[in-house]
């Protein structure tokens, strides 16, 4: 059985000092726009494709979304994180979609998203679904083993 354990003392440590336009602010984000993030390392396996292209379906929709990506890119010459960013600006995301390679505190950046998205195709344990899930940020993620160990699966179609 894999077991693994959260810091909770580091996540309440940085939710007790949280300052919204502080961690927005260091990062270069909006600070007044709604936020919806993913994280984890750019890798296709992570879904980041599929979530700039619900970010795309979502900014048509809403004018006050903004989307951000975090995570380090590991492949050949950052390859993958150029194609990511053809496909962001071809989604007609420009300057809505931010990419950042590393956040320091995760914890405050995860209480200042609206929103967590993780778009896997395969997460034998979705850590920063969790973290999220500690922060109360409320989490959208897709069928994958480690997201049904720790979110209830709804029935019902709540939008119809």
């Amino acid at each position: 059985m894999f077991t693994t354990e959260i810091n909770v003392g580091r996540i309440d440590e940085q939710l007790e000092r949280f300052d919204r336009e502080s961690i927005l602010g260091k990062l270069g984000l909006p600070l007044h726009r709604q936020l919806v993030a993913t994280v984890g390392e750019l890798n296709p396996l992570k879904g980041h494709e599929d979530f700039i292209a619900a970010a795309s379906r979502v900014a048509l929709q809403n004018g006050e979304v903004d989307f951000v990506i975090v995570g380090d890119d590991r492949s050949n010459g950052n390859e993958y994180g150029e194609k990511l960013k053809k496909t962001a600006v071809a989604a007609g995301l420009g300057d809505r979609l931010h990419f950042v390679s590393w956040v320091e505190e995760l914890a405050s950046f995860m209480k200042a998203a609206d929103v967590f998205v993780s778009a896997s195709y395969t997460e034998s344990f979705g850590l920063a679904i969790l973290e999220a899930m500690a922060c109360a940020t409320p989490v959208v993620a897709t069928r994958t083993e480690g997201a049904q160990e720790l979110i209830e699966v709804r029935k019902e179609r709540p939008f119809g």
